[in-house]
């Protein structure tokens, strides 16, 4: 098994072992969409307690920011499959 990590000048690059292991994780588009909706509900409620609690922000904001970048990137090119 094979998990180097191939990096550039410019960006970091997931192993091909872990890109596969990613996809085994989304079985369907159902699951896929059940996943994917699920961290939207934690974005959410994440955002809710900075709201809630402000004092909390400089503890939360990278937890909720990293939710968004995963999120993003799991749905840049699939929209089709979160509508549907």
């Amino acid at each position: 098994m094979n998990l180097e990590r191939i990096e550039t000048p410019n960006s970091f690059k997931l192993s091909q072992e872990t890109i596969y292991r990613l996809n085994e994780v989304f079985t369907s588009a159902e699951e896929y969409r059940t996943i994917v909706n699920d961290l939207r509900k934690t974005r959410k409620g994440l955002w809710h307690i900075v709201q809630e609690r402000p004092e909390l922000k400089s503890q939360i904001m990278s937890q909720l920011e990293s939710i968004n970048k995963v999120t993003s990137a799991l749905i840049i090119g699939n929209e089709h499959l979160i509508h549907s």
